[in-house]
């Protein structure tokens, strides 16, 4: 089993009833969403059931024809997971993971303009390890370097649903991949 990212069998809903799409300014890429309103019921019973707690989720925007930068969701390399899912399925984005090359030192940590931190790096001073097309409700490693890649001629949204910040890839799959109930 990959330690990249896992399908995830989930049939509901997402998003809630009384979700909307923000404008998209070109500027804005990243917008926080309110876990209480814009996340549906369904899910949230669904990660309740696999002992799973929502921290913060997050709308992802990437414009037609775009590739974003390369970088680590954080200020350090880390273990930590996040359940993606787009939201549009005409827009076919390719999410892509890196290791940094031999001799290459870590970069020193940065913030986005909506004061997310993170680690940036260069095409040039990574390999690619792995690469998926998210088509479902997909857990995803967000603690080493990755990137998604929009050939489409839409823009792609994705939802980000975080969890506590002490659980680790592992060991959500595990649990979401676990049959019991309660």
């Amino acid at each position: 089993m990959n330690n990249l990212y896992h399908d995830i069998d989930f049939g509901g809903e997402i998003m809630s009833d009384s979700f909307v799409f923000p404008q998209t300014p070109a500027s804005q890429k990243i917008f926080q969403l309110n876990i209480h309103s814009d996340i549906s019921l369904e899910l949230k019973l669904f990660l309740m059931t696999k002992f799973l707690s929502l921290n913060n989720a997050y709308l992802f925007y990437t414009p037609p024809k775009y590739t974003s930068a390369i970088h680590v969701d954080g200020t350090s390399l880390h273990n930590r997971p996040a359940l993606n899912f787009v939201l549009n399925e005409e827009s076919i984005g390719v999410m892509k993971w890196y290791e940094l090359k031999d001799g290459i030192p870590l970069p020193e940590a940065d913030t986005t303009p909506h004061s997310t931190p993170y680690l940036h790096t260069t095409i040039d001073s990574v390999n690619i390890v792995g690469e998926h097309i998210l088509k479902k409700l997909c857990l995803v490693h967000t603690g080493m370097f990755h990137n998604i890649v929009n050939d489409s001629e839409t823009g792609r949204w994705c939802v980000s649903v975080r969890f506590d910040k002490n659980i680790t890839f592992n060991d959500a799959l595990s649990k979401l991949l676990s049959r019991e109930l309660f």
